[in-house]
C-alpha cells in the first residue's frame, strides 16, 4: 500500500491505518456503472479498495456524457460496454485495484456468482426490481449493502446491514411500474447523480471500516441543499428479513422480456450463451469481445456472449422477442 497515495485519507479518525488496511483487503461488487454506480466505483478505486466487481448490462450512449462522469464521447461513438469502459478508466485512476467487469445482466439466476466474494454489495442501478434482488441476495448471505437512486435534483442513500431493517421494511413491495418519476419523465442534474455516488461510496466505506445497526434514508436536494434523515426502524411482519422469503433471488418474479424504462428498448433474455463469430459471419458483420450488433429492419439487435440481447427502436417484448429468434433461431 502506498502511503502518499492515502495519507489525506488515513488522517481521517474514521479511517486511520487500521481501516486503509481493511480496505485494502475487501471486495465490493458495483451493480450498474450509469449515474450513481461510476461515481460510487471511481470514489472506492481512488479510496483503495483491494477488489472491485462491476457489473453493467448497457452500452455508453451519448445521452449518459452529461451525468456519467467515467465515459468519454468515444465510449459513446463506439458503443462500448460500461462495464469494460469504467473498468479501463479505473484502472488509470488506481492501477492496485483488482478490477473485473462483466458485461451482464444482474438477475436472479447470476446474481450470487457475480457477487462471490464481495464484502458489500453497491446499488447503481436504475430499477427497483434489481434492488429488491439485491436486498433478498443481501439478506440471505448476511451481507451489508447500499441503496443509491436520484431524479430531477434529489440524490437518496440509505445502507442496510445484516442485524438490521432491510428494504422492504422501508417499503414493502416495488412501485407499479409508471408511478414514480424516473430520468427520462423528469429529468437529471449531473450533481444530483454524483451526489447519490458520494452518499452511496462513503456508505460502503463505512460498512467496511465502521459496521453498524442503524439505518437511515437520506434525501438531499442539490439544488435547495435541503436534507431530509429518515430513520428505518425493522418491521417484525417483513417478508423478507421477518419470514425469511427471498422471491427476486429465487427466480419466482422473472419475465425473458424486460422493457427498459425511457430507452425505447426491450432486453430478452436467451437460454444459453451464444457464439458470436458464426453469427457475425453469417451476418457479414465482426463483433467486438463483447457484443455484436444486427439491425432487423427498423430494431437494432445488441447480442452479447452469455445469450441476452438488448432489442432497440421497441417497447413490445413479443417484437422483441421475435426479432431476437429471426437473428439467434431460439
Amino acid at each position: 500500500m502506498t502511503i502518499d497515495r492515502y495519507a489525506r485519507q488515513v488522517r481521517l479518525p474514521q479511517i486511520g491505518e487500521q481501516g486503509q488496511e481493511r480496505l485494502a483487503g475487501a471486495s465490493a461488487l458495483v451493480v450498474g456503472v450509469g449515474a450513481v454506480g461510476a461515481t460510487a466505483a471511481e470514489i472506492l478505486a481512488r479510496a483503495g479498495l483491494g477488489r472491485l466487481v462491476l457489473v453493467d448490462r448497457d452500452i455508453v450512449d451519448l445521452s449518459n456524457l452529461q451525468r456519467q462522469g467515467l465515459f468519454e464521447e468515444s465510449d459513446a461513438r463506439e458503443e462500448r460496454p460500461k462495464a469494460r469502459a469504467a473498468a479501463v478508466r479505473l484502472a488509470a485512476v488506481n492501477p492496485a485495484v483488482a478490477l473485473e467487469a462483466h458485461v451482464d445482466d444482474f438477475a436472479w439466476d447470476t446474481a450470487h456468482e457475480l457477487a462471490q466474494g464481495c464484502d458489500v454489495l453497491v446499488d447503481g442501478t436504475d430499477n427497483f426490481a434489481t434492488r429488491y434482488l439485491l436486498n433478498d441476495l443481501a439478506r440471505s448471505t448476511g451481507r451489508p449493502w447500499v441503496y443509491g437512486a436520484c431524479v430531477g435534483t434529489t440524490a437518496a442513500g440509505a445502507s442496510f446491514h445484516p442485524d438490521g431493517p432491510c428494504l422492504r421494511c422501508l417499503f414493502p413491495d416495488p412501485p407499479d411500474p409508471g408511478l414514480l418519476p424516473t430520468c427520462e419523465t423528469a429529468g437529471i442534474l449531473a450533481s444530483a447523480a454524483w451526489a447519490a455516488g458520494s452518499l452511496s461510496a462513503a456508505a460502503a466505506l463505512r460498512c467496511l471500516t465502521a459496521p453498524q445497526a442503524t439505518t437511515h434514508l437520506h434525501n438531499l436536494d442539490v439544488w435547495t441543499a435541503e436534507m431530509e434523515r429518515i430513520e428505518v426502524v425493522r418491521d417484525p411482519d417483513c417478508p423478507c428479513c421477518g419470514a425469511g422469503a427471498f422471491p427476486f433471488l429465487d427466480g419466482r418474479d422473472r419475465s425473458r422480456a424486460t422493457v427498459l424504462c425511457g430507452r425505447n428498448a426491450v432486453q430478452v433474455a436467451g437460454r444459453g450463451r451464444l457464439s458470436l463469430e458464426p453469427l457475425a459471419e453469417r451476418s457479414g458483420l465482426g463483433p467486438d469481445p463483447d457484443c455484436l450488433r444486427i439491425p432487423d429492419g427498423d430494431l437494432l439487435v445488441t447480442l452479447f456472449a452469455t445469450g441476452r440481447a438488448l432489442v432497440r427502436g421497441t417497447e413490445n417484448p413479443e417484437r422483441a422477442l421475435a426479432a431476437y429468434s429471426r437473428i439467434v433461431g431460439d
